[in-house]
């Protein structure tokens, strides 16, 4: 299958709290277009379905949230930038208690056309687009006389990113991956509730990433975290439906 399609935002005013204590919450962006072109290909049966597709984005005043030419926080508009890549997503119920799902994808962005921005650069990636990036679940299923109890495994990974459009060193967020594991169990409906309780683990296998922003270290800002996952975190939960 393939789409070519044509998107459009229209223009607006920031107002996010940062731009407007700055004063660049009244400087508005122009409309944002964006060009679509993807193939893609299915296969599915009772037990397996599989898609993989590719795409190629091309924007035009891409409107985004980054330092405008004051170094202050602001909404504004890239003149152009394409982004392509690919993704794919794997459902397989291997079993009647074994189910797998598996997603990847990878992105490439190029700013093109930066026009007069101080702070945003021709050839710079676009913030947030990871070069690669997976997941996967793993779960087992156990039906019982009091329910089903199921145990699932997860794991998530995500390349380095910065989260600025000038991809400096102190605004790079490393690459995250991460380990989680749960286990849940969901009693019989009985006189029209239903009963679940669930307990986990997560970011078993979380870092702090830390950057010095300046040299001056009594500035309130002087070290910033990302990721800010910390150590692992267990939940216990119980839900009742109705």
């Amino acid at each position: 299958m393939a789409h070519v399609r044509r998107g459009f935002l229209a223009g607006a005013f920031d107002t996010r709290a940062l731009a407007a204590f700055v004063g660049a919450a009244d400087d508005p962006v122009a409309p944002e277009t964006l060009d679509v072109l993807e193939f893609g290909w299915k296969y599915q049966t009772n037990d397996l379905s599989f898609d993989l597709a590719s795409f190629y984005y091309k924007w035009e005043d891409k409107q985004t949230f980054d330092l405008n030419n004051e170094g202050n926080p602001a909404f504004l508009n890239i003149p152009k930038a394409n982004v392509y890549g690919f993704d794919g997503d794997l459902k397989w119920r291997i079993s009647d208690n074994w189910q797998l799902n598996l997603s990847t994808g990878s992105l490439q962005s190029e700013i093109v056309d930066a026009g007069n921005l101080r702070f945003t650069e021709k050839g710079k990636t676009l913030s947030h687009t990871p070069r690669w990036s997976h997941a996967f679940l793993l779960s087992y299923f156990l039906e019982n006389k009091l329910g089903e109890s199921s145990v699932n495994l997860s794991h998530r990974y995500k390349s380095q990113v910065y989260d600025n459009n000038a991809n400096t060193e102190y605004n790079v967020i490393e690459a995250q991956a991460l380990w989680n594991i749960s286990m849940k169990h969901q009693f019989k409906q009985s006189n029209r509730l239903s009963y679940s309780i669930e307990a986990g683990v997560e970011n078993i296998s979380g870092e702090k990433h830390c950057h010095s922003l300046t040299d001056n270290a009594s500035l309130s800002y002087a070290v910033q975290c990302r990721p800010n996952v910390g150590n692992a975190q267990w939940y216990l939960g119980l839900r009742v439906d109705m």
